[in-house]
């Protein structure tokens, strides 16, 4: 970078685009305020002209038809950038434009099989760029509805041995100060072979999950059970589940987390994440859409059960909080939102609806009002996801549970009033568009057919700001109290939202 400042026109296209995304990343990973004092100019400024430079770069760079792993890296890096800020299913696509173009330049092959052999540097930054594309596409075709790991067809021990003997190995847990083009030897120790907390704690131990993940659906196969599909871990008894969760629990404790900080931030990251991996693999286990055709919920599963699942969720949320508000990890607060846990907030928000006096039921609504305060968008009348829409009236109706059995004169917290006052406002909107159809039909009915038509196609018209008022039609619940949550219409709002 220092030789590109120094010449700036002799710096190659491909790490051309490789500094703009850096530059869109760095400003993506900052909040608004800090931005202004580290940069000069609001996050919301920068961060479209950065975006927007690293575009006409990849452009420039022949980014559709690169060999160049400096390019693919430009790439990704792009993605992360824009992860959050683009329709999921516009970012899986791009996601996919980026795993062809590594499987052109071979990162799906490791290195060391190569005829000869890559240097070792080389082999591990394909190792770690492979990686984080399979992981990101993962996550980014859950949210556009797909099952979770839909497309994971890995072999969990990826060793010479093994039918996949030509894959890509996991990276290695070794800190950043051991690698560099100039570095020679014999390769780096495999994944968990090296136990300690090093500057890859954190992708180590999400490769950790990963090939835990990976192990269990290829036993699915084995059996020749159905393989990954809306909850996969319902295949499974909740008691096998929960010895297989202990074992990755140790794995990680032993390998990892008994060797981190908690001071650092990169370490406290790398701990709550795990942490919380484990608590939504539990959860998931649990679901209570496996509670669906025995009746009520009361009735499906024993209080003890139920109540796991709750604890588990209000977990799940508090650690969600920390990883967004913990002042140790302002730097790293970015990550959190792309991994937001819908499912444990709706269950939540739902227990909250139909026992509004359960147990912790305080600790949980102050839950769901961390989880607001860290996320502003959600109450955005603005939102272009419907899921916002959705969580937003079920808090509402959750909410009005909780205000007829509490005390008189009890706080409304601001987030709810920003809630109701953004459905007062689409009301309106909803009522001025009704009355101003029912005008042209009455002032021109030879034309009203047209009108109409006109109407609807506007009103269903795809844009980047859709008002709340023109979601309500899709989102609105009329839930019987005694009634639990209708998962299968929840998944219908989730994969219409891209979440």
């Amino acid at each position: 970078m220092e030789n590109a400042f120094r010449d700036t026109p002799t710096v190659p296209r491909a790490f051309e685009a490789l500094l703009f995304a850096v530059y869109a990343a760095a400003v993506m990973s900052q909040r608004e305020d800090d931005c202004s004092k580290t940069l000069g100019e609001p996050r919301s400024v920068l961060l479209p002209r950065y975006l927007a430079a690293t575009e006409t770069a990849l452009m420039r760079a022949n980014v559709l038809g690169t060999t160049d792993i400096i390019v693919l890296q430009a790439l990704l890096l792009y993605l992360l950038a824009v992860r959050d800020l683009h329709e999921p299913r516009a970012v899986w696509t791009l996601t996919g434009v980026a795993i062809r173009l590594a499987e052109g330049m071979g990162l799906d092959r490791d290195g060391l099989r190569e005829s000869p052999p890559l240097p070792p540097f080389d082999v591990e930054m394909r190792r770690r760029l492979w990686w984080q594309l399979r992981v990101h596409d993962f996550r980014t075709a859950e949210l556009c509805g797909r099952p979770k790991f839909q497309d994971l067809d890995v072999d969990s021990t990826l060793t010479a041995g093994s039918t996949a003997a030509l894959a890509t190995q996991w990276p290695a847990n070794v800190d950043d100060a051991a690698l560099g083009p100039a570095m020679a030897g014999s390769p780096l120790p495999p994944l968990g072979e090296a136990p300690s907390a090093t500057d890859a704690v954190f992708v180590a131990v999400k490769c950790e999950l990963l090939r835990f993940t990976a192990a269990r659906l290829s036993a699915l196969r084995r059996q020749q059970l159905p393989g990954p599909s809306t909850n996969p871990w319902r295949l499974y008894t909740t008691s096998a589940l929960d010895n297989d969760f202990a074992d990755i629990e140790a794995r990680l404790e032993t390998r990892y987390l008994r060797y981190c900080d908690p001071s650092k931030p990169l370490h406290l990251m790398a701990t709550l994440m795990a942490r919380c991996a484990i608590n939504i693999l539990r959860f998931m286990t649990r679901h209570t859409r496996r509670w669906t055709g025995r009746g009520g919920a009361g009735d499906a599963q024993n209080k003890e059960e139920r109540a796991v699942v709750w604890r588990l969720c209000l977990a799940i949320l508090d650690q969600q909080d920390m990883l967004q508000s913990n002042p140790h990890l302002r730097n790293f607060a970015w990550h959190a939102p792309f991994f937001q846990q819908w499912h444990a907030i709706i269950h939540v928000l739902d227990t909250l609806r139909a026992e509004p006096g359960i147990e912790q039921a305080a600790r949980a609504w102050d839950l769901v009002e961390k989880t607001y305060t860290n996320n502003p968008e959600m109450l955005s009348g603005q939102s272009n996801r419907p899921i916002h829409a959705a969580v937003g009236n079920l808090c509402l109706k959750a909410f009005a549970q909780h205000e007829a059995v509490a005390a008189m004169g009890s706080t409304v917290p601001a987030y709810v009033v920003q809630l109701r006052k953004s459905r007062e406002t689409a009301a309106r909107l909803a009522k001025a568009r009704e009355s101003k159809a029912q005008q042209t039909v009455q002032t021109d009915k030879s034309s009203s057919m047209v009108d109409d038509r006109t109407t609807a196609a506007e009103g269903n018209a795809p844009t980047g700001d859709v008002e709340i008022g023109n979601l309500d039609p899709l989102v609105d619940m009329d839930i019987d109290s005694t009634v639990s949550v209708d998962w299968n219409q929840w998944d219908t709002w989730l994969v219409g939202a891209g979440v």
